[in-house]
């Protein structure tokens, strides 16, 4: 009998979610490098379903042409026999193998076999090639999730009312939304659906709205577009901008109209002055409606007081989650904004009027509720005896600020810090919509995960050698159909037909990809993980790295802010116990210096103690801790002239450029990387005086 020795197999016939439900793309079986986890892909096909290879029991072998195989599996190290589908594996098999490796279904099953029991050395050799391109052009390529639907099926067109009709039922309430998830669709049924809905969105946006019109009438006079993959994206640069400047901003609307009804927000004008967006009455509901739907899946029908820490004014988010929460008869609101003292004050009183198990949502930047907490802390008063549940958006959250957000406890249960017993991330953005990405306790836990050393083959394999980590999310894509490309960039086109300024193919800026959670469910059977806390629903995946140039270059090496976070943390747990809570902020500063780059890690430290502790030591500690952390950057370092290495700059307390970017523009993003000619850097007059620079001797 033909075996495959050198890898083992995992099954993935049933991935279990929603409290042991299970979903099932038929027998499927993945195999796995031990010693290489990563080498091997869940999914390398791409597509929906198509997990390892499509496997039969004894009676189908009588039907299909199949591998008959004895295998060893990866979690009980038994022996058992399968039947491979032979078309199934040489698909699986090319899809990972270079042109010139490539079998057919001609291929006799021995040499198929000899191909898989070799397909690690082949790939670790084509990893290396890849590698050396990738350094070379400083390029890293994904696998793309393009649209590639016709945009004028007859079908589509009859399945789009279908679809649009099944979206407003279960969107109506809470308990319709519900039996739409315990019909348990599949994902491919609904990606389909997300995909007819956002060719039906852009045949009514092309119709109705006057700049999409002209817009996708220019890109067409190069060639009509057929396929949705073909449509030229937009943007704010090349598509609201130009609307704006010359004061056209009603054809950005349908019908070219602004209706008389409505509710106008702004940016925030981190990159530039602040766009207007004007939202109807029905898109505005919605957006009300499903905050708190996600108020309920964490708490239920159970009431709660609802403390608003976002800004108020124009900007989308504080506004939006005052209605929302006004309208919901569940929750007690309490509107503060961005004031922490008052939060801090509003969240005493509600716990000594309401009790321990009443539950507090607690809503705002990230940097602000770290600040409310770390009053509780200086105060000794015990958040961790209350019902408080944190809510954060504006800005990504990393696993190091959690940590200080969140109460901490021993492996004996005895409390460590205090906090909130959770804090959940949302994600939006003010071109489109506030909560297009949730977080759950199964995002969290996942993200955690990925952090941790011993899970470097998971994090790789979810999100690519050397990337940071980024954010998890879920999402709706009967809400939204995201896209992504070699490249990461995000495509989102809202395909409900509420939005009075619809987008299709909308490029934010954002760096991500999508995955089915059926793949994340295999990925982590594959590498033998089993969470706590799987799935409630089979919604996908949204992986968020931020804005693109989101990280510094240190000799061509790219290294990112939350690489930092990681360092920190990494050292709060080993060498240098207690850092992630000492320190306040941390970022980056370049700038040129008698011909050369000069990097700065800049770190501001809660007490003057540990700022006049900072010594060369912690320097040499943080770097040689981010070349665990980046592995690109270990090779960098170890080849740079002495006086290339890095630097750290350290901060009292409130004098970091971080903490005054942040206290001038508290409706901004936090920034933590600056360059030469930002407003905020060690030049200015409000900071040149202030922290100490330390230098390798």
């Amino acid at each position: 009998m033909l075996k495959i020795n050198n890898l083992k197999a995992a099954d993935y016939t049933k991935l279990k979610f929603n409290h042991n439900a299970t979903m099932s793309y038929g027998k499927r079986i993945g195999f796995v490098d031990e010693d290489n986890k990563a080498l091997l892909k869940t999914n390398p096909r791409g597509e929906f379903g198509k997990l390892g290879v499509s496997y039969h029991g004894f009676l189908g072998s009588f039907f299909h042409s199949v591998i008959k195989v004895e295998v060893k599996e990866v979690d009980t190290e038994k022996t058992r026999v399968v039947y491979l589908n032979k078309k199934s594996t040489v698909k699986w098999l090319n899809s990972q193998l270079p042109d010139d490796k490539q079998v057919t279904n001609r291929t006799s099953c021995e040499k198929i076999v000899k191909k898989i029991n070799k397909l690690s050395s082949i790939l670790q050799q084509e990893e290396e090639v890849k590698e050396a391109k990738a350094k070379t052009a400083d390029h890293r390529t994904y696998t793309p999730a393009l649209t590639h639907r016709s945009l004028y099926g007859i079908m589509d067109r009859i399945k789009a009312a279908f679809w649009r009709a099944f979206a407003h039922f279960t969107n109506h309430s809470w308990r319709r939304l519900r039996f739409r998830f315990a019909l348990q669709l599949r994902e491919k049924t609904i990606d389909t659906a997300s995909q007819i809905l956002a060719t039906a969105t852009y045949r009514q946006t092309a119709k109705t709205v006057p700049a999409y019109k002209k817009f996708i009438a220019e890109a067409e006079a190069e060639g009509k577009k057929v396929r949705f993959a073909e449509l030229p994206p937009t943007s704010k640069d090349n598509y609201i901008k130009p609307a704006l400047k010359h004061e056209e901003e009603t054809s950005l609307y349908v019908n070219g109209e602004i209706p008389l009804k409505h509710k106008r927000d702004t940016s925030t004008g981190t990159s530039g002055p602040s766009t207007p967006w004007y939202r109807g009455v029905a898109e505005q509901q919605h957006v009300e409606k499903m905050t708190t739907y996600a108020a309920k899946a964490i708490l239920g029908d159970r009431p709660y007081s609802f403390i608003n820490g976002f800004a108020m004014g124009p900007w989308a988010t504080g506004v939006t989650a005052t209605l929302a929460m006004n309208s919901n008869e569940q929750a007690g609101v309490a509107v503060i904004g961005p004031n922490i003292d008052e939060i801090y004050a509003c969240i005493k009183e509600q716990c000594r009027i309401f009790g321990k198990k009443h539950p507090i949502v607690v809503s705002g930047y990230p940097p602000h509720i770290r600040a409310v907490v770390e009053k509780a802390v200086t105060e000794g008063f015990p958040l961790h005896d209350y019902t408080i549940i944190g809510v954060v958006g504006g800005e990504a959250m990393s696993e190091d600020l959690r940590d200080l957000l969140v109460e901490q406890r021993d492996e004996e249960g005895q409390i460590k810090r205090t906090g909130f017993k959770q804090c959940y991330s949302s994600y939006g953005a003010s071109d489109l919509d506030i909560n297009i990405g949730y977080e759950s306790d199964f995002e969290i836990e996942l993200r955690k995960l990925c952090h941790k050393p011993e899970n470097a083959a998971l994090a790789e394999e979810l999100f690519g050698k050397n990337e940071f980590k980024p954010m998890i999310f879920h999402y709706d894509p009967l809400n939204y159909h995201i896209e992504s490309d070699e490249e990461r960039n995000l495509y989102y086109t809202c395909v409900r037909d509420d939005r009075i300024s619809p987008r299709v193919r909308y490029n934010l800026g954002d760096i991500g990809k999508t995955m089915p959670v059926s793949e994340l469910l295999a990925t982590l059977k594959k590498h033998g993980i089993e969470l706590k806390n799987p799935p409630n629903t089979s919604l996908p995946l949204l992986f968020i790295w931020g804005r693109q140039g989101a990280q510094i270059s240190f000799r061509g090496c790219k290294v990112a802010p939350e690489n930092l976070g990681e360092t920190i943390r990494r050292l709060d747990a080993a060498e240098q116990p207690g850092l992630n809570g000492q320190v306040a902020h941390y970022g980056f500063y370049q700038h040129e210096l008698n011909g050369r780059t000069v990097t700065e890690i800049h770190l501001e430290f809660n007490q003057d103690a540990d700022y006049d502790n900072a010594d060369e030591e912690l320097l040499k500690k943080l770097i040689a801790k981010l070349a665990v952390v980046n592995t690109d950057f270990v090779a960098q370092i170890a080849a740079c002239p002495h006086n290339e290495k890095p630097v750290l700059r350290v901060f009292k307390k409130g004098e970091s450029p971080m903490d005054i970017q942040q206290k001038k523009y508290p409706m901004r993003k936090k920034q933590y990387i600056f360059k030469s000619g930002d407003e905020f850097i060690p030049t200015h007059a409000d900071i040149k005086d202030k922290g100490k620079l330390i230098q390798l001797t």
